[in-house]
């Protein structure tokens, strides 16, 4: 379990601060200020994507040696690295959509700061928390990808070691 935590922490982290923005969006833009406009369902179904993806990503770290192909030990990384792709993508692209949607709102409490109600304070304040959240996903997967991913559980290096093709 040592071992496990040690290889998959900064995904579970990201998968934790990609839910915690994908909440905060979901949230914001329902209630208050934001009420009225539309929901931002791009942002929201990226997010959604990215969290499915880094699940997946860490069950394939802790039952990957299931899908170990003998002559091909690589199948496990592979897939490991397309989920992380997925991941980096889908949380840099709801970002995007973040950001583009939530732009009326920065441009009205920075640039005309006269008279704007407090729940537009609210939403600010909670659109920039969001924002953070996916910067600090987007950090950690993209520290994540340059580790080395290549023994990703211990039970399929020892199941390498031992397989018939290395004696």
């Amino acid at each position: 379990m040592a071992t496990f935590m040690k290889k998959s922490w900064r995904e579970i982290i990201a998968a934790v601060a990609t839910l915690a923005a994908l909440i905060i969006v979901i949230v914001s833009g329902t209630t208050g200020f934001l009420a009225g406009n539309a929901i931002n369902y791009p942002a929201i179904g990226l997010s959604i994507l990215a969290v499915v993806a880094l699940t997946a990503d860490v069950a394939l770290m802790i039952r990957g040696n299931k899908i170990a192909v003998e002559g091909m030990p690589s199948l496990r990384s592979i897939i490991s690295d397309g989920l992380l792709i997925v991941s980096i993508a889908s949380i840099c692209a709801a970002l995007a959509f973040l950001l583009v949607r939530r732009m009326p709102l920065v441009a009205d409490i920075y640039f005309i700061p006269v008279n704007h109600p407090a729940a537009e304070d609210v939403a600010m304040n909670m659109t920039i928390a969001a924002l953070v959240g996916y910067v600090i996903a987007v950090l950690l997967l993209i520290v994540e990808s340059f580790m080395s991913r290549t023994s990703m559980s211990v039970k399929h290096d020892e199941a390498v070691q031992d397989s018939p093709a290395k004696k």
